[in-house]
């Protein structure tokens, strides 16, 4: 089993050997764009977990677009147009990383306004507000409605970012898209701040708000809640958290709670052996939660094929002092990848109920990035699921048991229906005692290996 989390991990966050950035302020010449763009174009055509690449004509849509790419007028768009490509698959982790937001991405930084926003009865609603950022600054909260964005009516800008979206999982994958617009502009944008318009309590004000790089901080926090239930916090399953923390150590004060809520929502993913750890804290022995597929039904393997990094079956470990009341599992659009398994899983195999609303729709796997020429970085699907008792997530999501829908008036009073609704749902499964996991050994046909389309 020691193994298997050690491939598991391995199959998140390995990355390849590196290629040097360029200088600052260097570009691209025409020879390294065509290594870049070939290496993308081979790399997901010989490797991606699909060999019939989701029914997509892979080859004619490069040979589209490589003339586009290798005549870009700058870098940033030469970068936007590769990621163009790799967005025809329709796969929220297959993409590609221009040097600038690889830069970000291996500092744990992301440049952002602060803002989460969505679409709430015919208004585009402030639903959070970054820690840190100027958003938070200047007051913003959630339950704000935003009435105009750079001086368009907000839904326009909104519903016309959306249509630009790179092709994802699904269009909950594609909010992540117009969200990174909104928050760090568009792809080679100079521009720092973004002019809104806002609506609370009847009074309309203008912000300026600064684009800032701020540091992508994990969370784990757990504690009791009033109603005597536990609540367990992931915001990532990001290795670093377990390392000054560990998962036993963060639930040890709530295993004799009646009922324990498992907070997700917003959690991106990560590690799936973190994920899976978090499965092993809630049975008492090893349990079948499903299988790793591959593009050839064989372990992914490195060193010229010498070493296997995953196995095909996933299970969890067997634990003598799990946690062993009711769990409730909250998820949203931003609960995505491993934190999707953790939820489908538990739900699949009885083990928990699933509240709040339809998760990303993006369970697939990758291996690690892949270092392109100038400082890119390509990311790949090479790992699908089949979950137990489940049918499969990737373009589907995670649908909640109790669905809970958005409202504004929450926000804006500080409420957390989620968070009610699963207490309230706790009181009740709580009442009927110990819960076991559902007694299956193979997944069902629904959650079946992927089928070329």
């Amino acid at each position: 089993m020691k193994k298997m989390l050690i491939a598991l991990l391995l199959v998140q966050l390995l990355g390849c050997a590196a290629v040097a950035p360029l200088p600052p302020g260097a570009t691209l010449d025409a020879a390294q764009r065509a290594e870049a763009f070939d290496t993308v174009r081979h790399r997901v055509r010989e490797q991606y977990v699909d060999p019939q690449l989701r029914g997509v004509d892979w080859d004619a849509s490069a040979a589209r677009l490589r003339p586009q790419a290798l005549a870009a007028a700058t870098d940033e768009q030469f970068w936007e147009l590769l990621d163009r490509l790799t967005a025809e698959l329709g796969d929220a982790h297959t993409q590609v990383l221009s040097p600038r937001r690889h830069a970000w991405w291996k500092a744990k930084q992301s440049l952002t306004l602060g803002l989460r926003v969505n679409e709430i009865a015919g208004e585009l609603v402030v639903t959070g507000v970054a820690p840190g950022s100027d958003a938070e600054r200047q007051g913003l909260k959630p339950g704000d409605a935003v009435q105009r964005i750079a001086g368009q009516p907000a839904l326009d800008w909104w519903h016309a970012t959306l249509a630009d979206a790179r092709k994802s999982s699904t269009p909950r994958a594609q909010l992540r898209s117009a969200a990174r617009r909104l928050n760090a502009g568009d792809a080679g944008s100079t521009e720092p701040t973004l002019a809104l318009d806002l609506e609370a309590g009847g009074q309309r004000r203008q912000h300026m708000l600064t684009r800032a790089l701020l540091p992508d901080r994990p969370v784990m926090s757990s504690q009791l809640l009033p109603s005597g239930h536990g609540y367990l916090r992931l915001s990532a399953f990001d290795p670093d958290l377990a390392k000054r923390t560990p998962l036993g150590v963060a639930l040890f004060d709530l295993r004799q709670a009646p009922g324990l809520v498992i907070d997700l929502r917003q959690n991106s993913g990560g590690s799936m052996a973190m994920a899976t750890t978090l499965l092993t804290e809630l049975f008492p022995r090893k349990v079948a939660v499903g299988k790793l597929l591959t593009r050839d039904g064989k372990p992914l393997t490195r060193l010229f094929g010498l070493f296997n990094v995953t196995g095909t079956e996933l299970m969890t470990h067997g634990n003598a002092a799990p946690y062993g009341g009711a769990v409730v599992v909250l998820v949203d659009e931003g609960s995505a990848s491993a934190s999707e398994l953790v939820a489908a899983a538990l739900q699949g195999l009885g083990r928990a109920q699933v509240v709040g609303r339809t998760s990303c729709g993006c369970l697939l796997g990758v291996q690690g990035l892949i270092e392109l020429p100038g400082g890119g970085a390509l990311s790949f699907s090479q790992v699908d699921f089949a979950l137990q008792g489940s049918p499969r997530i990737e373009g589907r999501g995670v649908v909640p048991d109790v669905a809970v829908p958005l409202d504004r008036a929450a926000l804006q009073a500080g409420r957390d229906p989620d968070l009610e609704a699963a207490v309230a749902l706790l009181g009740r499964l709580a009442a009927r005692g110990p819960v076991a996991a559902k007694p299956l050994s193979a997944p069902t046909p629904a959650a079946a290996p992927m089928q070329p389309r």
